[in-house]
C-alpha cells in the first residue's frame, strides 16, 4: 500500500506522522517500479507514417 493511502486510512492529518512509521526498502521500491511499467504491447507504435494534412479548399 502506498504511504499516502496508509496515512488516509490511519486518520493522520499530517503526512509527517505516517512518515515516522514508513521505512521503504529496495524490495518494495522494485515492486512499485514493476507495477508502474507499461507492457510493450500497450505502448503506441510510432513507426507508422504521419497523417498527411487535408487539402485546403479555395475561398
Amino acid at each position: 500500500m502506498d504511504p499516502y493511502t496508509l496515512a488516509y486510512f490511519a486518520g493522520h492529518s499530517d503526512f509527517g506522522t505516517t512518515r515516522r512509521y514508513v521505512h521503504p526498502n529496495m524490495d518494495t521500491g522494485r515492486a512499485a517500479m514493476e507495477r508502474a511499467r507499461v507492457p510493450a504491447d500497450v505502448v503506441p507504435q510510432t513507426d507508422a507514417p504521419a497523417p498527411t494534412p487535408a487539402a485546403s479548399k479555395p475561398s
